[in-house]
């Protein structure tokens, strides 16, 4: 297995194993091989995957089986199959995001024993988690769906979500489509960008303390509701979440 950075190729692996975390490996110039990583290469035998997540070994968030008995979180996924070739993760807004990777000798399925692959929805059948907060990416809560586990957590607060992606590796920014909120708490949907300083216009604050400017397109949740957005002006536009 060889992955890229911007500078020299690094070989990681040739045997099965898996890495909850990519920090401890650096390419040939000395440079973290964490968030680093643009393009792969799999010349093993073996099915790869990478996630743009560092694994916490939570068996309670784990999607995926892995051959080491390691729970893991499909966050970003891609799956490298043997000898095929990832040339530009920028497509799919990936690049410099992996912070743990896995190869199996046999193809890579999820926990209830599907083969999965990079371009795959990883549960066509999945269901909003009791008490967490979910996306979709079509109006009927349907289409690649993305978890915020942290929602049962107070304070929540998601200022950009442009890092994150569904678990077929589709970008989650600016593709939302309907919501389920399972929390006990009312959640704020934004268009805007937020940021820890705040912005310009700037109106109220979330709970957390985080300076937050809300405009007529945004949109509250209400505990336990659900909502399309199809025709709504932030439909395809969600950029920042709140729950209180």
């Amino acid at each position: 297995m060889v992955v890229n950075s911007d500078g020299p190729d690094d070989e990681l692996v040739d045997v099965p194993f898996s890495a909850r975390q990519v920090d401890l490996f650096t390419f040939d110039s000395g440079d973290l091989v964490n968030d680093a990583i643009v393009s792969v290469v799999n010349k093993t035998e073996m099915y790869c995957a990478f996630t743009v997540n560092a694994q916490t070994g939570d068996t309670s968030k784990a999607d995926l089986v892995t051959q080491t008995g390691t729970p893991w979180e499909a966050v970003g996924l891609t799956v490298v199959s043997p000898g095929a070739f990832v040339g530009d993760l920028s497509r799919s807004r990936l690049d410099k995001l992996f912070s743990s990777v896995f190869c199996d000798s046999e193809p890579i399925v999820d926990k209830d024993n599907r083969i999965i692959d990079r371009k795959t929805p990883l549960d066509p059948d999945f269901k909003c988690p009791d008490n967490k907060l979910c996306v979709y990416e079509t109006n009927e809560f349907g289409g690649e769906a993305h978890v915020f586990h942290e929602s049962i957590n107070s304070p929540f607060e998601i200022l950009d979500v442009s890092q994150l992606v569904f678990p077929g590796g589709t970008p989650v920014n600016d593709r939302i489509t309907s919501v389920i909120n399972g929390t006990n708490r009312q959640c704020f949907l934004s268009a805007r960008v937020q940021s820890k300083s705040g912005t310009s216009g700037s109106n109220t604050r979330t709970p957390a303390g985080t300076p937050w400017n809300f405009d007529a397109t945004d949109i509250a949740i209400q505990a336990k509701d659900l909502v399309k957005l199809e025709g709504r002006p932030i439909n395809n536009s969600i950029s920042a979440i709140f729950c209180q």
